[in-house]
């Protein structure tokens, strides 16, 4: 019989094709298959890393950012059989291992699309225009946001995307934001589709799609930043709660994650000394910021939550206002 940790690395270089089989109802979004949790419930809590990244971290691997959970692809399985023990999911990844041609081959054919997302990256941001005078600018005034402090986001009027996985491309106007390294290098770019229509109540801007944002690249590990490097930066999930921190503090330096499970690996330049987390304030935010702190408080660093009073800190900017708001931030960082 062979050996768990060998299924687990013919799996691993398989991961795509075990998401696909296992966990139909994510989808795949950068490196990551996204998904509600291990059981395949639709949502977007749980991340499965598809391909070993640049830190070598391998494939496979998978977090569930609601509940903390972590584990392998043979965890996946077994939750999958009916039995729920380890040797049926042994018998079972072996079956899966020695019959799955048709996953197998979707999963090579998608292996040569990602080793031109970088460069795909480079040319939407090099082609990319200023935000001045066009819809990503309103969409930031729209949500209170000053667009000169927005340095680095650049505008497209025509955006390919696609809707889903069975759906052909179309193309939207959309923001577009450079994701860098601790030394300034583009690793990846952001993409946030918005309604040529305008803001609406429902969707504030963002296009009538599924997932109006969508990264490009290299983004786990990196961050969208705004300001130089400093010792005391504060770092968010979502591009708009850190450029309401901006707002209401223009010369704080902030970073966006640009996800939750971005944010609980977020890595603090080696300058900073103070860290500030701009937590989101649902079950997934408040796992994230918690995860945040403990890991940093383990490397020495100062550590303080600026938590919102309403679901998000740009909710908040615009709830409370500017002076509020401002006032709000403040009072955090006294204590």
């Amino acid at each position: 019989m062979t050996k768990p940790s060998d299924i687990v690395a013919q799996l691993s270089a398989r991961t795509l094709a075990v998401c696909r089989y296992y966990l139909p109802n994510g989808q795949r979004v950068g490196n990551y298959w996204v998904v509600g949790d291990a059981l395949n419930t639709p949502g977007r809590s749980m991340f499965v890393r598809l391909f070993r990244d640049y830190s070598r971290r391998p494939a496979g691997r998978w977090t569930d950012a609601a509940t903390g959970e972590y584990g392998d692809l043979l965890d996946i399985i077994r939750l999958a059989v009916p039995s729920g023990r380890f040797a049926d999911a042994l018998a079972e990844a072996e079956s899966f291992l020695g019959g799955s041609t048709t996953s197998l081959h979707r999963f090579h054919a998608d292996r040569p699309r990602r080793c031109n997302h970088m460069r795909q990256a480079r040319l939407l941001y090099d082609g990319a225009g200023s935000i001045y005078g066009t819809l990503a600018e309103s969409y930031l005034l729209g949500r209170a946001i000053v667009p000169a402090l927005a340095s680095g986001l650049r505008f497209v009027p025509h955006c390919y995307c696609r809707p889903s996985a069975e759906s052909g491309r179309s193309a939207w106007p959309a923001i577009i934001a450079p994701v860098t390294d601790d030394y300034g290098g583009l690793t990846g770019v952001h993409r946030l589709y918005l309604d040529p229509c305008g803001p609406s109540d429902l969707r504030q801007g963002k296009a009538p799609l599924d997932r109006p944002k969508r990264s490009l690249g290299r983004v786990h590990g990196n961050a969208v930043r705004f300001g130089a490097a400093a010792q005391m930066i504060a770092v968010a999930e979502g591009i708009e709660n850190a450029l309401s921190i901006r707002t209401a503090m223009p010369r704080l330096t902030c970073h966006a994650a640009l996800t939750a499970g971005n944010l609980a690996s977020y890595r603090p330049p080696a300058i900073v000394s103070r860290l500030l987390i701009a937590m989101d304030d649902d079950d997934t935010g408040r796992w994230a910021a918690q995860a945040l702190v403990d890991r940093s408080r383990h490397a020495g660093l100062s550590v303080t939550i600026l938590k919102p009073r309403n679901e998000d800190h740009n909710r908040d900017l615009r709830a409370l206002g500017l002076a509020a708001y401002r006032a709000s931030l403040l009072d955090q960082l006294a204590t």
